[in-house]
């Protein structure tokens, strides 16, 4: 029997009506990572936000799960909408796209994960480093250590099916990508190699904007609303 999981998003609705902007996690994270800096920055801004929240390790997920779910969230949308994902959680949007062609006003992509093989093996070499330092890893050392730990103290395990869209995510060989698209990244990413982003820029004929000093969760490092800054220029021309 299959179990159709339940997750649940939160939706803050501005009154200025200028579009919704979905954001999606990646591995390992949860809606806590949106929380302090770009829930509050766009809302200020007249945006009205989703946050998703797929911090799920019950092993019964089924990538399909997440997929629905956009699928779900977006449909119940009125208006222009933006996707914003980071990392893993840029997999997952590109399996909902290639799936249902949403009508998307932009979709950002930050620090993605690989989407061809041959790359997914060198970010596969980063990966293994997670387990000598997170703080190396996702913030580059770029954090204060009293604000890291509160960060650190939130990170969850996560679904197998997720971390295998680690080394089998890819997109359809043929699929037209039509979509507004940007991709952000870091020279001081510890996690995704500068590859990938030359890579997946070019597969989704998306602008790319390369930080240098920025770590991999772009999100929570403390030059961040330089990267919500861009990201509005985007979505605003």
């Amino acid at each position: 029997m299959e179990i159709k999981m339940e997750f649940e998003s939160e939706k803050i609705i501005s009154k200025f009506n200028k579009g919704t902007i979905v954001l999606v996690h990646g591995a390992y994270h949860g809606p806590w990572c949106w929380e302090d800096n770009f829930k509050p920055f766009f809302v200020k801004r007249g945006y009205s936000v989703i946050v998703v929240n797929f911090s799920n390790p019950n092993p019964k997920v089924k990538i399909n799960d997440y997929i629905e779910h956009l699928n779900e969230v977006v449909g119940e949308i009125s208006g222009k909408v933006y996707f914003i994902s980071h990392s893993l959680g840029t997999a997952i949007v590109e399996k909902y796209i290639t799936k249902f062609s949403p009508k998307l006003d932009a979709v950002v992509f930050l620090a993605p994960s690989p989407v061809i093989k041959r790359l997914q093996k060198a970010f596969l070499v980063n990966f293994h480093n997670i387990m000598r330092s997170k703080s190396c890893f996702y913030f580059s050392n770029r954090l204060d250590e009293s604000v890291e730990s509160v960060y650190l103290d939130k990170f969850t395990d996560e679904s197998r099916q997720i971390e295998l869209l680690m080394i089998r995510k890819k997109v359809p060989v043929g699929y037209e990508w039509n979509y507004k698209t940007l991709v952000m990244g870091s020279l001081n990413d510890n996690c995704m190699p500068i590859s990938v982003l030359l890579d997946t820029a070019k597969i989704f004929k998306a602008k790319l904007i390369i930080y240098q000093e920025h770590c991999h969760d772009m999100m929570l490092d403390p030059a961040w609303e330089i990267v919500a800054e861009d990201i509005l220029g985007f979505i605003l021309v």
